[in-house]
């Protein structure tokens, strides 16, 4: 009756940009047609998708040779259509300090999402760890936007890097004068 027109259901950019309804008008002696074309908007309703959920890699503990050194790049895509494909790359999780980025033991490009170890890395414990386990994300709209994420593991290869240790400084044991040769001392 009023020639208001309503949208039934949820529309989609990224499914279908335009629709053109053919509208008529009709008194019941005569009609009118007219053509309506509906451009729908797009807005960032897509956050950035990772290749994968999980990048691993494997690199060589206490390897301090041209540091910084690339291990891997992480890669994310918009799945927003006709928008700039601007995604801002950064790293939280192990090895990642914010507040001061010269304690980071890993960084990232924020552009191409190239990932560098920093630092050495010790495996072996006490002060060392096989694994370090943080999390890369990817924001759109220049790091305004929608967020996406992806887990990074990065794996060390042992070396061979510390000698053997005793546990005690000095072990005493006895024998018996004139022992037989093979007798464990005491």
């Amino acid at each position: 009756m009023t020639g208001a027109i309503y949208v039934a259901g949820a529309l989609d950019y990224e499914t279908r940009k335009r629709y053109e309804l053919k509208l008529t008008a009709s008194d019941n002696l005569r009609e009118n047609y007219t053509t309506v074309v509906i451009h729908v908007k797009d807005v960032n309703d897509n956050p950035p998708v990772f290749e994968r959920p999980t990048y691993k890699t494997q690199i060589t503990e206490e390897d301090d040779r041209n540091l910084p050194k690339r291990v891997l790049q992480v890669e994310a895509s918009d799945g927003d259509k006709d928008r700039p494909q601007n995604i801002v790359y950064f790293l939280t999780g192990q090895g990642i300090d914010p507040t001061n980025p010269d304690n980071s033991k890993f960084d990232i490009n924020r552009t191409t999402g190239d990932i560098y170890v920093l630092k050495p890395l010790d495996r072996d414990q006490p002060n060392g760890r096989p694994q370090w386990r943080f999390t890369a994300f990817a924001q759109d709209e220049g790091g305004e936007g929608l967020v996406g994420y992806a887990d990074v593991q990065v794996n060390l290869k042992d070396i061979n890097d510390n000698a053997p240790q005793f546990p005690q400084g000095v072990y005493h044991g006895n024998v018996t004068e004139n022992g037989t040769a093979g007798t464990v001392p005491v």
